[in-house]
């Protein structure tokens, strides 16, 4: 059972990093193409959005899941390190931080005519978050591929 929950959270944890990388660069794409008007591209944030927080949410959620869980639940290979699992909770904090009290608040100034003055510190702290947020989940699928160093002394 170990050995499932620790590919789960090896794949979930992987597949959050390729998924965020494919999204941002498929809405840069988006956002400089002339096939869109100027209204269109600046609402895409309220449109495409929505749905990076709920597959954010859903991969780091069961990432962090299968990597505690790898932890208590007994098996044949090591469990997933508590850095990993401490690093895929800094995540999810990060990621609920920002959707909260930084994507909220910039959808409500998009809706409005005018964009407020806070509008580019929100953004930039979006901007930020995510980058965190992606590259501490990028560490963590890293380190949750490295076998553990008692597992390769067993092995030899």
């Amino acid at each position: 059972m170990r050995t499932l929950l620790v590919l789960a959270a090896r794949f979930c944890l992987t597949s959050w990093v390729g998924a965020a990388a494919f999204f941002v660069v498929t809405l840069m794409r988006l956002r400089y193409s002339p096939l869109f008007d100027e209204p269109t591209k600046l609402n895409h944030a309220r449109a495409l959005f929505p749905l990076y927080y709920t597959c954010e949410f859903s991969w780091l959620a069961a990432a962090l899941g299968a990597a505690a869980a790898s932890r208590v639940v007994p098996g044949v290979c090591p469990p997933i390190s508590r850095l990993v699992v401490g690093l895929a909770a800094a995540t999810l904090g990060i990621a609920v931080t920002d959707w909260l009290w930084v994507y909220q608040p910039l959808v409500e100034m998009i809706a409005q005519p005018m964009r407020p003055p806070d509008f580019a510190f929100y953004h930039a702290a979006s901007t930020r978050l995510n980058a965190a947020s992606l590259l501490l989940c990028a560490t963590a699928a890293i380190l949750a591929q490295w076998p553990a160093a008692q597992h390769i002394k067993n092995a030899h």
